[in-house]
């Protein structure tokens, strides 16, 4: 992986000049020109949007048209149906309508389809059920309806007119109907970026006028970020103008905010915490419950509303990560890694989650990611894809396997029967192979501009705040940070989250991150992404950095003495190794690493000695690899550096296996099942120490006593810690000692582990000889013990 820095257009003189013009500080100045705000007129207008910043609503092409035929169901009282999408967007946006019409009419009903019954979106189906049920003379689409020509002439057929609000991209077949849609071509509006409950705003807009949208413009606030369209323009307005307006909000968004204790609403809370929950309900088949706490005044039902959404997002959170989990162990057990695309279908998965899985395996694999639900026979998917990879033009090439596709080049959504999946993913892996190479798989992470840890104060945090309301297209800003000193521990009440320390000020979170906590300890070397936040509680103010990626690189201080223990574990007793080891020599170190570094994933290369990697340092430095600490390397099966490997089976999903030290033994390798290189004749280090019995003793003395007390290890490693703090007797005590010691006590049964939760049990009543141990006569026959 590399981490490369956004290009910055003007020059230091341009952006000192420019950060004493405004009265900022370099670096804010750095990324504001980066975004093109590089001048007085554009910084006003970026810091202080106002009204006069929303253009003119019947600049909309159709505008008109849609403002009269509203007009004249006001007038007549007609019966008018909303229909509507079933995220956030499209929740907004029949909100924002029905409180502009509730008072207007007597007869107004809304609709949100049912993803399970109903699809997405207006279809046949749905219209028949509609208007059964409300007969309406008019139909309004809120966020939909732009690709439903077939469908609008049949609502048509009926004698009810209908009006479309959309935002999305125009088809070919445009329907036949009054149609306000940013993104038609030959209109003068000359912003094509407004979501669809920006969209329905500007109908409201077209109503009352600009200087009477408050309540609208909070909500409409909401949408726009949730929806991730660009936060620039018009739409940078709405969100800054809506977010001062949050007093407006409806009764049940705010027992909402409270309930996910949010004072201060900002694009970030919106993203991480209210848009999540408010499209919970849509995802997994009701929406009703999100669109009740936009439109009802009823405490009990906004109540129950709350609760029935919390559940639903709760039920979300657990099936999404399942999703996820199940399709890593897929990718590791038949290493899909080593293949230009991931395809995967289980008739397990719901079909609505599976974009939020596709995006997190893209962001780990950097390769497009398609995922499937099998219902009875049909396979509805969703695929993501990188920036280097436009999705649609492979889509496209499909086209005679697919029953339906849609999007734009990194996301889509597609159909196709069971029985053409392999011919599909055959086609999409010969189109891949014949027009992608590697270099595009090459993971890149880009940021802002690099820091150092004394630059980062509250003050110039504060500063940042200029840069909100962050999101597409105007991103929190992304800071690199270069440092060698670290604390990492688990934080309290969360396993997979863990706290960083960096140079003993900067504080970190970095989630579901605790298989890195000894990467951040022991390598040498570190350089972090991150994104900067500040914190307000009760009148105090801390910064806090959430960690986006770290690469680690070099042999830290205190590993040596971890991998003189770790070496020991190769005298293991196992099954017995049989299989067929490619041994190199020294000389054909660089032959072999370019054989099997051509690819991105998929080969680990096992060092123990400092000198082993101090001597091959300058060549691996020529390679993309990343550096771990053993037993905490990468699950996305990068190529990379494992220092001080822990166990074979940390990297069992690896497709090869380069040992640069001489390996001890090799039953430890049995349930390895991918290819092994190991050195001919490399450098054996070898700890020594006393093994006498009365060493064992207390060695186990202490173990017992720390882990009758003690519950908070994570591994041997940090037992091992918890051991020597706890016992002054046992300080001076090596970790390959304690290895030596502990190994012994497990064949022996004298200590039994709990392979699930990795935590170690005494048992007081097997009496015997350490000579029972080969693990222990093993070490005695290799002279290690005096």
């Amino acid at each position: 992986m590399i981490f490369k820095a956004k290009e910055t257009v003007k020059g230091v003189a341009q952006i000192k000049e420019f950060a004493e013009q405004e009265k900022l500080q370099f670096k804010t100045a750095q990324i504001l020109m980066q975004r093109g705000i590089d001048t007085h007129e554009k910084f006003i207008e970026f810091t202080n949007p106002t009204l006069n910043q929303l253009r003119d609503p019947f600049l909309l092409l159709n505008m008109d048209k849609c403002h009269k035929r509203i007009q004249e169901a006001i007038e007549k009282n007609e019966s008018i149906l909303l229909f509507g999408d079933y995220d956030v967007d499209g929740i907004s946006a029949v909100s924002i309508l029905y409180k502009f019409l509730k008072n207007k009419i007597t007869n107004l009903n809304y609709f949100l389809p049912n993803r399970y019954e109903d699809g997405y979106g207006l279809t046949i189906e749905s219209s028949k059920k509609v208007i059964d049920k409300f007969h309406p003379n008019l139909i309004i689409t809120v966020d939909c309806g732009i690709s439903c020509a077939d469908e609008v002439e049949y609502i048509k057929s009926l004698g009810i007119d209908i009006i479309i609000t959309d935002h999305h991209e125009i088809p070919d077949v445009v329907p036949n109907a009054i149609v306000v849609d940013p993104k038609l071509p030959n209109q003068d509006y000359g912003f094509n970026e407004l979501c669809g409950a920006g969209v329905a705003m500007k109908v409201v807009e077209a109503f009352i006028g600009r200087e009477n949208l408050d309540e609208y413009l909070a909500i409409c606030a909401i949408a726009t970020v949730s929806d991730i369209v660009p936060l620039v323009d018009e739409n940078r307005a709405i969100v800054k103008l809506g977010l001062k307006k949050q007093n407006l909000l409806p009764l049940g968004i705010k027992m909402l905010l409270n309930d996910l204790k949010i004072k201060d609403i900002t694009s970030q809370a919106i993203s991480f915490k209210i848009a999540p929950k408010l499209n919970a309900s849509g995802r997994m088949g009701n929406a009703y419950h999100s669109l009740f706490l936009y439109i009802s005044d009823d405490v009990k039902l906004l109540k129950d509303s709350l609760k029935n959404v919390d559940e639903l997002n709760t039920k979300r959170q657990k099936l999404s990560q399942e999703i996820y989990d199940d399709c890593l162990k897929i990718i590791r057990q038949n290493r899909l890694y080593t293949k230009k695309a991931i395809i995967l279908k289980s008739s397990k998965w719901d079909s609505g989650l599976l974009g939020i899985a596709c995006a997190r395996l893209v962001d780990d694999f950097y390769k497009p990611v398609f995922l499937f639900s099998d219902d009875n026979g049909i396979l509805k998917g969703s695929v993501r894809s990188t920036d280097l990879i436009n999705i649609h033009k492979v889509l496209s090439t499909c086209n005679n396997y697919l029953e339906t596709f849609g999007g734009h080049s990194m996301a889509a959504g597609l159909s196709l029967k069971v029985d053409y999946f392999d011919e599909f993913k055959e086609q999409i892996f010969e189109y891949l192979d014949l027009n992608t190479t590697e270099k595009l798989y090459r993971p890149i992470k880009t940021y802002d501009v690099s820091i150092k840890p004394e630059e980062v104060t509250i003050e110039f945090a504060k500063e940042l705040e200029i840069l909100e309301p962050v999101g597409c297209e105007n991103p929190n800003p992304i800071f690199l940070v270069n440092y060698k000193d670290a604390y990492a521990s688990k934080m309290p009440n969360f396993d997979n989250h863990i706290n960083v320390t960096i140079e003993k000020t900067l504080k970190f979170v970095a989630f579901n991150s605790v298989e890195y906590i000894d990467d951040y300890l022991y390598s040498d070397y570190k350089q972090t992404l991150f994104e900067l936040q500040l914190n307000r509680f009760n009148g105090r103010e801390f910064l806090k950095g959430i960690i986006k990626r770290t690469l680690f690189s070099g042999y830290g201080k205190n590993l040596q003495e971890i991998a003189y223990g770790r070496i020991l574990k190769q005298y293991k007793t196992g099954k017995k190794f049989e299989r067929y080891i490619d041994y190199f020599a020294d000389n054909q170190v660089k032959v072999l690493l370019d054989k099997l570094l051509n690819k991105q994933n998929g080969t680990a290369i096992v060092i123990y000695n400092n000198s082993t990697y101090l001597k091959y340092k300058n060549l691996l430095s020529k390679y993309d690899l990343n550096y771990y600490v053993g037993g905490s390397q990468s699950k996305f099966e990068e190529n990379c550096v494992v220092f001080a490997l822990d166990d074979i089976q940390d990297i069992a999903s690896y497709h090869n296996v380069i040992f640069l030290d001489t390996l001890q033994k090799t039953d430890f390798l049995s349930d390895f099942n991918g290819e092994i290189y190991a050195i001919k004749n490399g450098i054996t280090e070898l700890t020594k120490f006393d093994f006498s019995r009365d060493t064992f003793g207390k060695v186990y003395n202490a173990i017992k006593s720390t882990i009758k007390q003690l519950n908070n290890y994570r591994n041997e490693l940090e037992l091992y810690w918890l051991v020597k703090r706890n016992n002054p007797h046992v300080q001076k005590f090596t970790y390959a000692k304690f290895i030596a010691c502990l190994y012994t006590f497990l064949e022996l049964n004298i200590i039994k582990k709990d392979n699930e939760t990795n935590k170690f049990y005494i048992d007081d009543s097997i009496k015997t000889s350490l000579e029972n141990s080969s693990f222990y006569n093993s070490l005695k026959f290799i002279s290690i013990i005096k």
